[in-house]
């Protein structure tokens, strides 16, 4: 029945009710106890509704049947005849508790208790309790927060109800966790003891991904109820598993609340099996659930706790699960906990990963969660399990714990990953860092995915050191243009980043090809200073013979090879503009290419800031205030007084020393003494240089930094 219908039917019940007000043999006031409840669920236990009634007529029969209707679908247990397992319970003060004989009969989409008959009291007063309603709360919307409201009814017209809406349930998450999706990554090994236990795993240094659970609410985390066929279940699901890969899980995991929580020490706990101790007011225990079906119902759980004061028990046991096409599932069962706890229980699963030594770095699989059993059945039935939930991904709990400043955030420092090649030519490649832009541990893996083509993008990660390999390869594409992307995936809260490949794949030239010409220090491309050195970039610039030309002027060449040439720019060039540069391979020239010249362009080589002792500066290794230090550039002028330094923004004129480097060809040394009234930090270096021709004042592009020390 849908909610107008609903409505109408009680408008019927109320008016007859009202009609009939002056002759009823009862008023009513109707209240309830309302409980939180688990907005996921599809058969969730209601708090009673309550009828006070007064003003009867002694010793007269009350038997008309009484109706109940909630605002979601009623989802009873529902036996053949149907008979659902909602109760009625009536009280006098002239004869115990008791049923009175009603019968709770499945009615529309609601339930009526017929065949009651109870006598009125002396007192004129009887009571009523509706009690083990159950509804698809989930129905509502699992992040709707309106209340669940019950609306009564009595088709006998010997009840007066002065209201008959009441609000028994208020709807919750009623699970939170820190890592609801996760790609595990790789690595290069993780040993498997030869004894699978948890201290076993924990000593032998197996790996680790731990998913922390979290009651949505006080209470939400509840062991099996009456009439129930389970406690609340968590459903941890594996997907994508490499065939490489072993997963292991404790058999029973100990709680936030419990003598020594469980937990592999991802997170703040100490690892550890744990430790419980049945008895007092309950604390968190799980167990894993042996013989599940694939919705996690079912099945027994391994573990069943002491009576309590028993004593303590040290939990150490843990299994291997089966991979099957790389899935695979574990259900965990609430065996205890404490409903009143004045902290938020939780609960650390850690799933341990077996690994035999590789150089496959690609992900081992994915991890979820959710509540369990999961099912799509919202209305009552006599086989379907109860309780059972709708599979929701939940939300973080790093809200409810407050500690998400302590969680991974994914930063990835990438450049821009375009590549030109010819069809048939060799790969090309890049690499890029990946950080932890936050606390904890940052687990993260990568893969490809095509926009155009397929299989020309490769990648290998080192997940422990934050790098990632690149390579693009146009051997087996025509000419066009590719385009793809790199993956980044560290979680839902740590974050993900698609990181775009591009790969232009042109007509094979017979000869070498330049693409840029740049700086040699900065690497940026435009124009080179004569007396400086260059990077030229492109392809086929390898060979027996190779020379390079500025307007015919030979360059002195450094380095050379298929891709990329580094060279000194011609002095000869002298105040030109721009030159026509040249690159020979084997007696094949490339077409011509136009160099901007400028006369002054300085630039820092990278790791080219030295200390007084000529070790590299760096964060672990400041020079001393007061100190020289050295610093290599190229792109400087070469006339006495024409290069100035700036630490910090401070200009420097009086120089220890600024000139050619001694023996570097093309390269410029700057000696500076840091001033003595500099405090330790790390600070931008500048060296600027003196265009004669123009009197302007060229500098090196930011971003150089020096670390000082006292």
């Amino acid at each position: 029945m849908s909610n107008i219908g609903r409505i109408l039917a009680f408008s019927l019940f109320a008016s007859a009710a009202t009609a009939t007000a002056d002759t009823s043999l009862l008023t009513c006031t109707v209240g309830a106890v309302p409980m939180q409840v688990r907005s996921e669920g599809l058969a969730e236990p209601l708090g009673d509704v309550l009828v006070s009634c007064t003003g009867g007529t002694p010793g007269a029969t009350v038997s008309g049947p009484l109706f109940v209707f909630l605002s979601v679908p009623v989802t009873n247990r529902l036996s053949a005849n149907g008979v659902v397992d909602a109760t009625l319970t009536v009280e006098s003060s002239s004869a115990p508790p008791s049923s009175a004989g009603a019968v709770a009969i499945l009615t529309g989409a609601g339930i009526g208790f017929y065949g009651m008959n109870v006598t009125v009291p002396a007192s004129g007063a009887l009571s009523f309790r509706i009690g083990n309603l159950r509804g698809a709360v989930a129905q509502q919307g699992i992040d709707n927060p309106s209340p669940i409201t019950a609306w009564l009814g009595d088709s006998g017209n010997q009840i007066f109800f002065r209201q008959n809406v009441v609000t028994v349930g208020l709807p919750a998450r009623g699970l939170a966790a820190d890592n609801t999706s996760a790609t595990i990554s790789a690595c290069y090994g993780s040993p498997v003891p030869a004894t699978i236990s948890m201290s076993g795993l924990i000593a032998a240094g197996t790996r680790s991904s731990t998913m922390r659970v979290t009651a949505g609410f006080q209470g939400a985390f509840e062991k099996r109820r009456p009439g129930a066929d389970s406690g609340v279940r968590v459903l941890l699901r594996y997907s994508g598993f490499r065939a490489d890969a072993r997963l292991f899980v404790p058999d029973v995991v100990a709680g936030s609340d419990a003598t020594r929580p469980t937990s592999a020490g991802a997170l703040a706990l100490a690892p550890s099996g744990g430790a419980y101790t049945p008895g007092g007011t309950g604390s968190l225990l799980l167990a894993r659930v042996d013989g599940a079906d694939a919705n996690g119902a079912g099945g027994l759980p391994v573990y069943t706790p002491g009576a309590p004061g028993s004593g303590t028990v040290t939990l150490d046991s843990a299994s291997e699960i089966t991979l099957v096409n790389g899935a695979a599932q574990v259900v965990y069962e609430v065996l205890d906990a404490d409903p009143l706890a004045f902290i938020r229980e939780s609960a650390e699963i850690p799933t341990f990963v077996g690994l035999a030594p590789t150089s496959d770095y690609s992900p081992l699989g994915n991890q979820t969660v959710m509540l369990g059993p999961v099912s799509t059945v919202a209305q009552p039935t006599a086989t379907d399990p109860i309780p059972r939930y709708v599979a929701a991904v939940p939300p973080s709990d790093c809200v409810l714990h407050g500690d998400c400043a302590s969680f991974p955030s994914l930063a990835v420092n990438a450049p821009a990953l375009e590549f030109t090649a010819e069809a048939g030519s060799r790969d090309q490649g890049a690499s890029f860092a990946v950080r932890n832009g936050g606390g904890g541990a940052l687990e993260w893996s990568v893969s490809v995915s095509y926009k155009s083509g397929a299989g020309w993008i490769g990648v290998n990660a080192d997940t422990a050191g934050g790098n990632v390999w690149l390579t693009v390869s146009p051997k087996n594409l025509a000419p066009g243009v590719y385009e793809g992307a790199l993956i980044i995936d560290a979680g839902p809260y740590a974050g993900s980043r698609s990181v775009p490949v591009k790969l232009t794949v042109t007509v094979p030239f017979p000869g070498p090809r330049i693409d840029s010409i740049g700086h040699a220090a900065t690497y940026v491309t435009g124009p080179v200073a004569p007396g400086s050195l260059a990077m030229l970039k492109g392809v086929k610039l390898e060979g027996d013979a190779v020379a390079v030309s500025f307007d015919n002027l030979a360059a002195k060449l450094l380095y050379t090879s298929y891709t990329q040439i580094n060279l000194l720019v011609p002095p000869e060039l002298g105040s030109r503009a721009s030159a026509q540069v040249v690159v020979t391979v084997d007696g094949v020239a490339s077409a011509p290419v136009t160099a901007s010249l400028t006369p002054v362009n300085p630039g820092i080589f990278p790791g080219g800031i030295l200390n007084q002792d000529l070790s590299v500066n760096s964060g672990s290794n400041p020079a001393a205030i007061g100190s020289v230090i050295v610093v290599f550039a190229t792109g400087l002028p070469t006339e006495a007084g024409a290069i100035t330094a700036q630490i910090r923004g401070r200009e420097m004129t009086a120089l220890e020393y600024a000139g050619p480097a001694p023996t570097l060809l093309g390269v410029e040394q700057v000696n500076i003494r840091v001033p003595a009234d500099f405090v330790p930090m790390t600070a931008d270096v500048v060296l600027c240089g003196l265009d004669l021709s123009t009197g302007r004042k060229v500098c090196s592009p930011p971003g150089t930094t020096v670390t000082l020390r006292q």
